[in-house]
């Protein structure tokens, strides 16, 4: 019987592994989405148009600012998902726990399967992805 545990932002996560309920956390894999980190001028070829006030000498940019990192953050919730999905085919995966601020812990919410949401024992709303696993472990129940 293995449990996962999953911390996670919008660019970064770690999959942690016990066979203990009340064992410490192993690290199995890392990811890093970089994508995710970089603000929307980096990520669109087109900037955005200038707008000028009908009154007055105001001008500003016109356009959405933040689409395209959240475009990347729900791109990293969806992989992350597919590789919990395809963590539970292929390994005993008994329980999974996910750690995640509360706008990524959404994305993660809506990205994975009926079959990996069956096994999530439960969801943490917190930044703990740069925590140590000692850290980490502190915030989950003392029996997992």
């Amino acid at each position: 019987m293995t449990i996962l545990v999953l911390v996670a932002d919008g660019a970064y996560a770690k999959l942690y592994t016990t066979r203990s309920q009340t064992g410490a956390l192993d690290l199995w894999e890392e990811y890093a989405h970089p994508a995710s980190r970089l603000r929307n001028a980096e990520l669109t070829s087109d900037g955005p148009g200038i707008g000028q006030d009908s009154i007055g000498q105001g001008r500003h940019s016109m356009g959405h600012e933040s689409e395209a990192p959240q475009h990347e953050a729900q791109q990293f919730a969806i992989e992350l998902a597919t590789k919990l999905h395809s963590s539970i085919a292929a390994d005993d995966i008994h329980k999974i726990y996910l750690i995640a601020p509360p706008r990524f812990l959404g994305r993660l919410r809506d990205a994975i399967s009926p079959q990996v949401r069956q096994r999530v024992a439960a969801e943490i709303d917190h930044d703990l992805v740069h925590h140590s696993a000692a850290d980490i472990r502190g915030h989950l129940p003392q029996y997992l």
